[in-house]
């Protein structure tokens, strides 16, 4: 949700937001996370929000960014295996 709300705030004149999800397999990663708000534009911990949360799932973030052009965010989690039992039935 905070990836979307900071989404908002940054495309002023609109845009387009699309979240989309694949299984892929990562040996490295990149875990930037930054901001470009002025003070008092905000509490500035919504990326480390992301952040923190994708870590707590055992996943990844990378960013990917433009002047002008756009960013473009990944998160990776770990896929949960399909035939895996629930921990509350054991």
């Amino acid at each position: 949700m905070n990836l979307g709300i900071n989404a908002s705030h940054a495309m002023i004149d609109g845009g387009e937001l699309i979240f989309s999800t694949e299984n892929i397999y990562l040996d490295k990663i990149f875990e930037p996370f930054f901001t470009t708000k002025e003070n008092g534009k905000g509490s500035g911990i919504g990326l480390s929000s992301v952040y923190g949360i994708i870590q707590n799932h055992h996943g990844a973030l990378t960013v990917y960014s433009e002047k002008g052009d756009g960013t473009v965010f990944h998160i990776y989690l770990p896929n949960l295996e399909v035939d895996a039992e629930p921990s509350f039935f054991k």
